[in-house]
């Protein structure tokens, strides 16, 4: 059986971060998402730019590999010479749900997510897409390797 965080695990070294060591996975009720703001198993995406409230906007989100559920408390510095090193904090919290695609492995595999998001700063439908040049499969592997998206809000968000 793969190991979902194999990659998170690879680049981490926990006793010179503070980073969460993840636990066995945990059955959860309800599906979350967080949002870090990050100076320097949770699906992850890097958005250099934040979101966009307007629904004119593309924003680039750049898939990053899996994070541990315990990911979803975390706050902190992480120290120089580590990888994703800087300050690390939570900028909205909240649920979501998948719209038109039941499931993730199926949006991802499609390069297209439609989801609501219900958090305290991200409220209402976004549209992640793949870019023009796809999705980039791992050789031999079911997996997805990081790539770049293109977030937009389907829908005009309140701040």
């Amino acid at each position: 059986m793969r190991d979902p965080l194999a990659e998170y695990r690879k680049k981490r070294d926990f006793g010179a971060t503070p980073e969460p060591d993840p636990a066995a996975p945990i059955a959860r009720k309800g599906d979350v998402f967080i949002v870090h703001r990050h100076e320097g198993v949770l699906k992850s995406w890097a958005v250099p730019r934040g979101f966009s409230y307007a629904t004119s906007e593309k924003r680039l989100a750049v898939r990053t590999e899996d994070h541990p559920i315990e990911y979803e408390h975390f706050h902190g510095r992480i120290p120089k010479g580590q990888y994703g090193a800087g300050t690390m904090t939570i900028w909205d919290r909240g649920t979501y749900e998948l719209v038109k695609i039941p499931t993730w492995e199926e949006a991802l595999e499609k390069g297209e997510l439609k989801i609501v998001l219900h958090g305290k700063r991200l409220r209402g439908e976004d549209s992640p897409r793949t870019s023009p040049s796809g999705l980039s499969h791992g050789p031999a592997q079911s997996t997805i390797q990081p790539c770049n998206w293109l977030a937009s809000c389907s829908q005009p968000r309140s701040r």
